[in-house]
């Protein structure tokens, strides 16, 4: 060792409090110190628990009493009136059915009036849907649940949904006067025929009294029942002078026999058949029986085309 060089004085237990008492020496142990205060990460996860659990009691305390509050309020009859129980009970019904379709939106509104009204068999719940078309559609379903009112018939605005109704009415009641308050010419021969077809019978086409509406429903039998003979039976007017030739016409296409067309006297409506027939059955051959020359030349070339 060094004799120069004086020893290192040994460090007391004094001098070693006043270095731990420097305030650097406090912040290191401060900081090297675990931290005591922060709760244990079990205790935080019950506490997460807790707060789940109530925010649950919370809302379905809170669903059920706003569905408490919904409920519709029955009051109380006495047993001594039983049928003033009844009855209330079924206006307390049908008014709560109807306030739940209020706050809908136009389609599902109009649907569930529909359903309800259909249900009931209550005509003055279709009154409250705005749209026409789907009034009488309500006002429809109702007659086809065997109502036979065609009163009701009258009050719908939409001319479709209107010869819709008249036409169940019609087949309901087995009545081919109504079929004649439609005004669509298809849905009109839909109703004659659908009558024509329960009866089998066109023979019930003579008691309709206007003759127009007795050739239409002669027309709308002999395609229904397939029957050339039952066009015999119309008589020709002024209105509508070839009305028997175009029945002829239906049958044979429906049919698809071109004989039925040689039931027409008029040669020009004996060839005009020939070509529709042969269009139905795409049958260049019967072109053949067409007298006219232009008229084979166009039903040569159109049934070339079709194929």
């Amino acid at each position: 060792m060094d004799s120069n060089q004086q020893p290192q004085p040994i460090q007391t237990d004094a001098a070693i409090q006043q270095i731990i008492q420097k305030p650097q020496v406090q912040q290191a142990i401060i900081q090297q110190r675990p931290v005591d205060h922060i709760p244990p990460l079990r205790n935080r996860f019950k506490l997460i628990l807790l707060m789940v659990f109530l925010l649950v009691v919370a809302i379905y305390g809170g669903l059920y009493f706003y569905l408490q509050n919904q409920a519709p309020k029955v009051t109380k009859t006495t047993e001594a009136n039983p049928a003033a129980a009844t009855r209330n009970k079924t206006d307390i019904q049908k008014s709560s059915d109807t306030s739940m379709c209020d706050n809908l939106d136009h389609l599902a509104k109009s649907d569930c009036y529909r359903a309800i009204a259909k249900e009931q068999i209550d005509f003055s719940i279709c009154d409250k849907i705005q749209d026409k078309v789907e009034k009488g559609k309500c006002y429809v379903d109702l007659v086809a649940e065997g109502r036979k009112d065609l009163s009701m018939c009258d009050k719908i605005q939409d001319p479709g949904e209107k010869d819709i109704c008249y036409g169940v009415v019609a087949e309901q009641k087995k009545e081919l006067s109504i079929c004649g308050r439609i005004k669509n010419q298809d849905i009109k021969d839909m109703c004659y025929g659908n009558i024509i077809n329960g009866t089998k019978d066109p023979l019930t086409c003579g008691e309709i009294q206007d003759q127009l509406e007795k050739n239409i429903c002669y027309d709308s039998a002999a395609l229904a029942l397939q029957d050339p003979s039952v066009c015999d039976r119309i008589q020709e007017q002024s209105v509508v002078p070839a009305i028997r030739y175009y029945c002829y016409e239906k049958v044979a296409v429906k049919m698809q026999d071109p004989s039925v067309c040689k039931r027409s006297q008029r040669q020009s409506t004996i060839d005009n058949c020939y070509v529709a027939v042969a269009f139905a059955v795409k049958d260049s051959s019967i072109c053949n029986k067409i007298q006219d020359q232009e008229t084979k030349n166009f039903c040569y070339k159109n049934i070339v085309l079709e194929k």
